[in-house]
């Protein structure tokens, strides 16, 4: 028998988890600054990467997307990952689509393929300002980076987001932040909001 993908990508617009990276910034060179620095560990990673798309804003947030991706917008974010090909093997893939990526990989009934293979990007980055300070938040759209029932997957693809997450608490320990980022969803398994 073959093993097949378990995670999924939910039809739904919040995030499976989300972590936020909070530190002052009093001006627009430090916000800058700051999502760089996050979007560089993000692509150091693999778990975020913008595929090309402009990053700043004309709307004063260096990362416009938080009301494109709460409205379900695609995001201009890729991410590395380790997913089971049609044989069961586990291969890696760059994409922007989780939820067209499994369902490539993946024979779905249609209404199956709507709701838990929906297009959402792997990962996502936006941020909220004051004149005073920053906000990065990060939002997981899929249950890939956290699912345990294939511990041969997750083995794989936890390491490079603990990584992310350990280059993102060294920022905001030289910024004088806080970085809010569970490792888990919590509960029930409900989408957290920051």
């Amino acid at each position: 028998m073959t093993t097949k993908n378990r995670w999924q990508s939910f039809d739904g617009t919040d995030p499976v988890l989300a972590w936020t990276l909070s530190t002052p910034a009093p001006t627009a060179a430090e916000r800058r600054a700051l999502v760089d620095e996050v979007l560089a560990a993000g692509r150091t990673s693999g778990v975020l990467f913008d595929t090309g798309g402009a990053v700043v804003s004309g709307d004063g947030e260096p990362l416009p997307w938080g009301p494109a991706v709460a409205s379900g917008a695609a995001a201009p974010f890729a991410a590395r990952v380790f997913v089971r090909d049609g044989h069961g093997a586990i291969v890696e893939r760059s994409a922007p689509d989780a939820g067209a990526l499994l369902r490539g990989l993946e024979p779905l009934e249609p209404a199956y393929a709507r709701r838990f293979a929906a297009p959402r990007p792997f990962s996502a980055a936006w941020s909220t300002s004051t004149p005073t300070s920053i906000a990065v938040h990060v939002g997981f759209f899929t249950s890939l980076w956290f699912d345990d029932t294939d511990a041969a997957l997750l083995a794989r693809n936890e390491p490079p987001l603990l990584a992310f997450r350990a280059a993102l608490v060294g920022t905001a320990r030289r910024r004088g932040g806080r970085l809010v980022a569970p490792t888990a969803p919590t509960g029930d398994g409900a989408a957290q909001r920051t």
